[in-house]
């Protein structure tokens, strides 16, 4: 992560995510989807306590442990930002099924990726729950999420 901590799948279990994949360089869907997110976790309340927002970078080669922690904060303070190498990113795309592709690098090295541009929302289970799409208002999203809790809170820990 940000932090330069070991990740897994495990260490999110029990709470629902809210993952965007991107690219701290991106200034075209990465801003709008990951202040969607952000405005939609904040407008949960205190429902918000129950989901981790989670940043998956597409740019392994530049987005470094240190560059993540200074750009997530400027975000939301509760984002996780997750790197690593280009064989386990790529890894954890297919099963996200999030396909991204360079498409261009600028003379000063910055990309230009093709990637999935949708916030996924996860399961406490690690299940796949469903997809918004980047220009969702926050206001929808966080009431599509909301349901999704409640029904977590009022069913068997095991069914959802």
């Amino acid at each position: 992560d940000h932090n330069g901590v070991p990740r897994t799948d495990r260490d999110f279990r029990g709470r629902h995510l809210l993952v965007f994949y991107g690219y701290a360089t991106c200034d075209c869907l990465c801003p709008v989807g990951l202040k969607r997110m952000a405005d939609a976790l904040d407008a949960l309340g205190s429902d918000a306590a129950t989901i981790q927002p989670v940043f998956i970078t597409v740019d392994s080669e530049r987005d470094t442990p240190e560059k993540l922690k200074a750009y997530l904060p400027k975000l939301h303070p509760r984002l996780i930002g997750l790197t690593g190498s280009t064989a386990a990113l790529r890894a954890v795309a297919k099963a996200y099924n999030v396909p991204s592709k360079v498409l261009a690098v600028a003379p000063d090295g910055s990309p230009t990726i093709r990637h999935g541009a949708y916030i996924h929302l996860t399961r406490p289970n690690g299940k796949f729950a469903t997809l918004f799409p980047p220009v969702m208002g926050s206001d929808a999203i966080a009431a599509t999420v909301r349901r999704y809790v409640s029904a977590k809170r009022a069913s068997a820990p095991d069914r959802n």
